[in-house]
């Protein structure tokens, strides 16, 4: 639910209610009490509970409509802790993307680009040069901030063992594929290492939230990889292009492609 939609519900929600305002609870939380009545409005989606009254008065409705928008731009406001990267399909970026986001996006494969977007509180969403210049931001330091960011929550990372030699890795269930970009997962102490394979190091990012690995070289773990990774990404929001992909010499390159000079 956007922002628009959810004051729309509330404000609906609420008429005809003799609601009084009590203390903000939390960044995206309001509750509202009268007596032994109370109602949470969750601005990072619908109404929470809701108890009715029967009669209410304009100035009440006002008052919270007036508490909610407070709430609701002060969630919009960019913060550098908010921005991460994340990985787009190349046809997408050059169709809707390619100078319209910043800092521009830039291959990673020969099918897969990287963006960066803010996470908010209600919504994530792409960076706008207006969010890099209100933040006081270069392009590479909007690099650098995203790349720490999704290196601190990288500490949460885990790993599903789906079969001998096969993983999935999830760090938030939204963002996962952008785990290929952090080199130090990925080295003789990542996730290799932690799994106790050896050998070639495949991956398959099907969409954001499906990062198949693959440690080994039979055709048969390779074949069963790409049919967990599609079936995981089945109806996804962001899908990628399940190509896979080959760890080599420090970088990924997709399977039987040339690296990327600029990679």
């Amino acid at each position: 639910m956007d922002a628009e939609a959810f004051v729309r519900a509330a404000l609906d929600a609420l008429r005809g209610l003799p609601l009084c305002l009590a203390e903000r609870v939390g960044p995206t939380l309001i509750s509202v009490e009268h007596g032994d009545l109370e109602l949470q409005l969750s601005l990072d989606g619908p109404l929470r509970q809701l108890q009715l009254d029967p009669a209410a008065g304009p100035m009440l409705l006002a008052g919270l409509r007036a508490r909610v928008e407070e709430r609701l731009a002060v969630a919009a406001r960019p913060d550098p802790a908010q921005l991460l990267p994340l990985l787009r399909p190349e046809a997408l970026v050059a169709a809707r993307w390619v100078g319209a986001i910043t800092p521009p996006a830039t291959p990673f494969t020969q099918s897969l680009w990287v963006c960066y977007a803010l996470d908010q509180p209600l919504h994530r969403r792409m960076l706008r040069r207006s969010d890099a210049d209100q933040l006081g931001l270069t392009d590479a330091r909007v690099h650098a901030a995203a790349m720490a960011n999704l290196t601190a929550r990288a500490s949460r990372v885990e790993l599903r063992r789906v079969a001998p030699g096969l993983l999935q890795l999830r760090l938030d269930g939204d963002n996962d594929a952008a785990l290929l970009l952090l080199d130090h997962l990925w080295g003789e102490r990542g996730v290799s290492s932690a799994a106790g394979g050896g050998g070639a190091l495949r991956a398959i990012a099907a969409a954001d939230n499906v990062l198949m690995v693959i440690l080994g070289d039979e055709p048969e773990l390779v074949a069963r990889g790409q049919a967990e990774a599609a079936a995981l990404a089945e109806g996804a929001l962001h899908p990628l292009p399940p190509m896979l992909l080959r760890r080599s010499a420090g970088r990924w390159t997709e399977e039987g492609a040339a690296p990327l000079a600029h990679a």
